[in-house]
C-alpha cells in the first residue's frame, strides 16, 4: 500500500511561495527528513527485487499480442491522469496503483505484424529505458494471424529526474524530429529569491497516434556556468485546452527542489511551439524553485 506523507507542522513565519490552494508549505530540510513512499502495484515483488532480476528493475504491468494500436507508438505516463488514458489503447487493461513519485509507466506498441511470435521488450540498462522489437526465433512455429504486440512496464525514476528513453528502429522510423530554433527558460526561488534567465538549444522528437502524442526532449542551456539539461519523455492528448503533457520533469534546467512542468503545444507548418508552465505537487517547498519557458523548433524529417 502507498504510504501517505505524514503531516508536517507549518512554520511559524510565512514565506512568499507560489502554490495551489490546499498545498502545504514545507522547507527543503523538512522534505529531506520525510520518508519516501513505497510503490503499490498489487504484485508480490517490487521492481528491482531479486525475485525479478531478469527484468532489470522493471515491473511488467501488461503484455500481449492484441492491442488497439496498429502503428509503432510509445506512451509514457508520469501522472495518474495520463495513466488513465492507457485503457483506450489496450482492450483489457486492469490498472494497478503506481506511485508516480518513484516510477513512470512506459507502454510500447510495435504495430501490426503478419504473424504471431513477436513481442516488445522494455528494460532499464545503464540508466536508460530501452525499448526493442523482438522477432520470433528463426524456425519458430508461430500463429498465422495478424498481431499487434505491446508491453506496459513500470520503470524506476526518481522524482525531479527525467526518463532517458531509447526506442529501437521500429519507433525511430515513425518519429518526427525537430531542431530547436529558439528557446528561453527562467526559474526563481530559494531563500535569496534568485532569478536565472538563459537560452536553450537541442532537439525534440514526437510520436503520434490519433490524438495521442509523445514528446521526447533533449534540450540544454546555452552559455551557462552550470550544466543545465533535460532529457525526458512524456505523453498526453492534443485537442483540448488542458496541457498536452500534464507532467514532465525539468531536470537540471531548474535548480532543485522544484515542481514538475506542464507543457502546452501548438504545431503549424512544420514548426513546433512548446510552452512550459509550473505544474503541481501535493506540497510546496517554501525555499524551492519554480521554472517556466518556451521553445520553438523546426521539423528536420518527416514520416
Amino acid at each position: 500500500m502507498r504510504k501517505k506523507l505524514s503531516a508536517i507542522l507549518l512554520v511559524s513565519f510565512v514565506f512568499a511561495v507560489v502554490g495551489v490552494a490546499g498545498q502545504e508549505a514545507i522547507t527543503l530540510e523538512q522534505l529531506k527528513k520525510m520518508k519516501n513512499p513505497k510503490v503499490s502495484q498489487g504484485e508480490q515483488y517490487q521492481p528491482g527485487d531479486s525475485k525479478n532480476p531478469e527484468k532489470e528493475n522493471t515491473l511488467i504491468l501488461a503484455e500481449g499480442s492484441y492491442s488497439k494500436i496498429d502503428k509503432p507508438f510509445v506512451f509514457v505516463a508520469r501522472d495518474p491522469e495520463s495513466y488513465g488514458m492507457l485503457p483506450k489503447m489496450i482492450g483489457d487493461f486492469e490498472a494497478v496503483d503506481v506511485d508516480f513519485t518513484k516510477y513512470a509507466v512506459v507502454a510500447a506498441f510495435s504495430g501490426e505484424k503478419e504473424t504471431g511470435g513477436y513481442s516488445v521488450s522494455i528494460k532499464m540498462r545503464d540508466g536508460a529505458c530501452q525499448i526493442e522489437d523482438v522477432a520470433p526465433a528463426h524456425g519458430a512455429i508461430v500463429t498465422d494471424a495478424l498481431t499487434k504486440p505491446f508491453a506496459v512496464v513500470a520503470v524506476p525514476v526518481e522524482e525531479e529526474d527525467g526518463i532517458d528513453l531509447v526506442a529501437g528502429e521500429t519507433w525511430k522510423n515513425r518519429m518526427r524530429n525537430y531542431r530547436v530554433s529558439s528557446g528561453s527558460f527562467k526559474f526563481t526561488g530559494g531563500f535569496l529569491g534568485i532569478t536565472k534567465n538563459f537560452d536553450v538549444s537541442g532537439s525534440l522528437s514526437t510520436l503520434t497516434h490519433g490524438d495521442f502524442v509523445t514528446i521526447f526532449f533533449d534540450i540544454h542551456g546555452v552559455g551557462q556556468e552550470t550544466a543545465r539539461k533535460s532529457k525526458e519523455a512524456g505523453s498526453g492528448k492534443t485537442g483540448t485546452a488542458k496541457p498536452v503533457l500534464n507532467r514532465i520533469e525539468g531536470g537540471s534546467l531548474i535548480d532543485r527542489p522544484h515542481p514538475p512542468l506542464q507543457v502546452f503545444m501548438s504545431e503549424n507548418d512544420g514548426r513546433l511551439r512548446l510552452e512550459f508552465k509550473p505544474g503541481k505537487r501535493g506540497y510546496v517547498i517554501s525555499d524551492g524553485f519554480e521554472g517556466s519557458g518556451t521553445v520553438e523548433a523546426e521539423l528536420m524529417s518527416d514520416v
